[in-house]
């Protein structure tokens, strides 16, 4: 049986005529140690969700950037006598060079050993359960610098509370980080409780130890005008359903667990993508996805699928959309649908890249099938397909 990993199921939206402006934050929060003023912009972590249990729990996770000043905001739990816990931001400032790879002795005398393989980590934050705080700069050769002294931080009470305010000086539109309770590292591991978001090489090791240097690739992500989002380039691995059979009818449910779900709010009320379900038998990949949608906007629905080393790596996909794929996450095929807002499912396409070109072909055409559900009313609400 022919085992298809599905690196990367971008669904991207283009809206023609939909274009929304984001909104400005003109006052960042309050520096207080109280999260009251972060609103919906903080991001709350599963409370059961820890390889350590609920004594070692991420509960919150916050980012926000002014163009001046990296805001950040966690909630946790670092429970156990002796322990080398801390509360661990890693922060990339996009279009800044710092390291790829970190490998440094961080609070409570403990080595931590991580890796950005899409980017580089050009801040390191650090607050134990004595909230002893240390804030780190990262050179290019992977040398750490102490800022602590510029950094402003408050702490709250209960389930402990940590509010830290980092400048920079460096003329960036976008910062990304990753959240989590780390451990130290031991046995080739690095040892990790809980991440915000998740990282699929911790969500498939049993108790919290990835080898080492553990990789991070799914961030919470700021602009400069303080609209927060999330980028996920990876999830786990689909399994391969045993017993129940999907059937391609536009409902989702025989799916299971999806593999992806948007916390973004999204492009718009009719191009809000919600979930992602992907899995595979002897004969086909399926894929399903589902909105939000309670408007009928004209969208272009795409999905990118990369099964083999190589792909296409250019600037703009097969339908002349600017999205880009580097070198690990060269796509082989892609989907795409153009829903008419006003009249409903359009066409589709079964796109494939040959080396120089893409080939175009219907999904009919390429033996696959597809379903759906929605009207002219509420937009797209499902999308399942079947590609052999």
């Amino acid at each position: 049986m022919k085992k298809l990993f599905l690196v990367l199921a971008v669904l991207s939206l283009v809206l023609y005529g939909c274009l929304r402006t984001p909104p400005v934050v003109k006052d960042m929060v309050t520096t207080d140690g109280s999260l009251s003023d972060w609103g919906s912009k903080i991001k709350e972590d599963a409370a059961d969700d820890s390889k350590w249990g609920a004594d070692n729990e991420l509960l919150k996770a916050g980012l926000l950037f002014d163009g001046a000043n990296i805001y950040i905001a966690g909630e946790y739990v670092i429970g156990g006598d002796g322990n080398v816990n801390v509360f661990l931001v890693l922060i990339d400032l996009v279009g800044v060079t710092g390291a790829q790879t970190v490998s440094y002795k961080g609070l409570n005398d403990a080595n931590r050993n991580f890796t950005n393989p899409n980017g580089d980590i050009d801040l390191i934050v650090e607050v134990n359960q004595s909230n002893e705080y240390k804030v780190w700069r990262v050179s290019q050769d992977g040398s750490l610098t102490d800022i602590t002294d510029q950094v402003t931080a408050q702490f709250g009470t209960g389930s402990t509370i940590a509010e830290l305010k980092i400048p920079i000086s460096e003329q960036v539109n976008q910062v990304k980080a990753v959240f989590a309770i780390s451990g130290g590292t031991g046995d080739g591991n690095q040892w990790v409780g809980d991440f915000y978001p998740n990282q699929p090489d911790h969500d498939s090791a049993e108790n919290g130890g990835i080898p080492q240097p553990a990789p991070v690739v799914n961030f919470v992500v700021c602009d400069k005008e303080g609209n927060v989002s999330e980028e996920i380039n990876q999830t786990s691995e689909p399994e391969q359903p045993t017993e129940s059979v999907i059937v391609v009818d536009g409902d989702l449910s025989d799916f299971g667990t999806p593999v992806a779900t948007s916390t973004n709010p999204g492009g718009g009320n009719g191009a809000n993508l919600y979930r992602l379900y992907v899995t595979y038998d002897a004969t086909y990949l399926y894929i399903g996805f589902d909105t939000q949608n309670s408007e009928s906007w004209d969208v272009a629905y795409g999905i990118g699928i990369d099964t083999k080393p190589s792909g296409y790596t250019g600037d703009s996909d097969a339908w002349g959309r600017k999205i880009s794929f580097g070198a690990d996450y060269a796509v082989d095929y892609e989907i795409y649908f153009w829903w008419a807002g006003g009249s409903g499912l359009d066409s589709n396409n079964f796109c494939e890249w040959n080396g120089l070109d893409w080939n175009y072909r219907s999904i009919a055409d390429a033996g696959g099938t597809f379903d759906y559900t929605g009207d002219t009313s509420s937009g797209l609400q499902t999308m399942e397909i079947a590609i052999p």
